[in-house]
């Protein structure tokens, strides 16, 4: 239980601080330093799966914070980071941070509300977590779209129930990287579909 509340809080805080930095720096520095951060932490994932030694080291201390899956498979966190960096390669400024902000909240959101209250079965998720995860990205949306951006509140529901979608579909990618980047990319065909 220890494990899962500390994973979640990492995933949290640090997808909210890369969307705080995307929020309040420009983005020539944001830019660099988050895929500055994505090189270093897939170091450290190459250095983990080819070094034994940095990788006994690694797990001993880490533990707590990973996935029995993630032994052999990038962490959470580090395939977050890598989305968030091409997110905010790819994508504009305000979609790239509402889709890392769904991520940071939703998942996690997700997860708590599903393992707590879910009873039904949408394949290895539920969709009580699923509609847990939605209207915490909802809010976490709303807030950034009302003090910060200047974004459609239709655009902060389309992404946030795409990021829904993408969260609970059977995709063999982690949901870290998928859901970032997929949830962008619906937002600015919405955005595209809508502005002629």
């Amino acid at each position: 239980m220890r494990g899962k509340i500390v994973r979640r809080l990492i995933h949290i805080v640090g997808g909210l601080t890369i969307v705080f930095l995307a929020l309040t720096l420009p983005s020539w520095f944001v830019l660099p330093f988050v895929g500055a951060v994505a090189v270093i932490a897939l170091g450290i994932e190459i250095a983990r799966f080819r070094i034994p030694s940095v990788g006994r080291w690694l797990f001993r201390y880490a533990a707590p914070a990973m996935k029995r899956e993630e032994s052999f498979h990038l962490t959470g966190a580090t395939n977050l980071i890598i989305a968030s960096f091409l997110a905010l390669l790819i994508f504009p400024g305000a979609i790239s941070t509402l889709a890392i902000a769904y991520s940071a909240v939703g998942d996690p959101t997700a997860a708590f509300v599903g393992e707590g209250w879910g009873k039904m079965r949408l394949g290895s998720k539920t969709l009580e977590g699923s509609l847990g995860g939605l209207a915490a990205s909802l809010g976490i949306g709303t807030l950034i779209s009302l003090v910060w951006l200047d974004v459609s509140l239709e655009v902060v529901g389309m992404g946030a129930v795409a990021a829904a979608l993408f969260e609970v579909l059977p995709l063999p990618t982690d949901d870290n990287l998928r859901v970032p980047l997929l949830s962008a990319a619906a937002m600015s065909l919405f955005v595209l579909g809508t502005a002629g």
